[in-house]
């Protein structure tokens, strides 16, 4: 409807400058055609923001879900967690939801064992045991402690036969 009247102000203003109106008429006539196609202008923005918003809320879940599977098989497991929190906080009571826990589940248990590598130390290992009893690298990790364990073992028994010394066993 604003656009019609924007529309039909505009052509006003030209046919009323062609036919000799009055100056003062036309510039108020200009004015108040500046003033309707700004707010033609805003209320676009409003309405494309509101359409963005109303998809948001019909498609979000389902496009979330899918951007979290993407981020999964790209194995990107922050970012995994970052979109199954906006997930879970926009929209808690979904199908969607229960799906994209996995997928956060499987990215926590990512995490914890990509830290534990990095650590490398028996304490790493038991700790990702701790939090994750059923994880994907549980044997992995037990794997590693036995080899943790022999190293230090080693590294133990090389400075006691270094120093000659029984302070080394501790």
């Amino acid at each position: 409807m604003i656009n019609k009247i924007t529309q039909f102000i505009g052509i006003c203003l030209v046919l009323l400058s062609c036919n000799g109106v009055p100056r003062s008429e036309y510039n108020q006539l200009q004015t108040e055609f500046h003033k309707a196609y700004e707010r033609n202008t805003e209320l676009d923005l409003v309405l494309d923001s509101l359409m963005v918003e109303i998809d948001f809320l019909k498609n979000g879940a389902p496009k979330v879900l899918n951007e979290i599977k993407q981020l999964s098989d790209e194995e990107k497991w922050e970012s995994v967690l970052s979109e199954y929190k906006k997930l879970r906080s926009n929209f808690p009571q979904t199908f969607e939801l229960r799906d994209a826990k996995s997928y956060a589940d499987r990215a926590q248990d990512e995490i914890a064992w990509s830290r534990s590598k990095g650590l490398n130390e028996v304490h790493s290992y038991e700790s990702y045991i701790d939090q994750f009893p059923q994880g994907k690298y549980v044997s992995n990790a037990r794997e590693q402690i036995v080899v943790r364990k022999r190293e230090v073992f080693a590294e133990r028994l090389q400075n006691a036969k270094r120093t000659n010394s029984a302070y080394a066993w501790r």
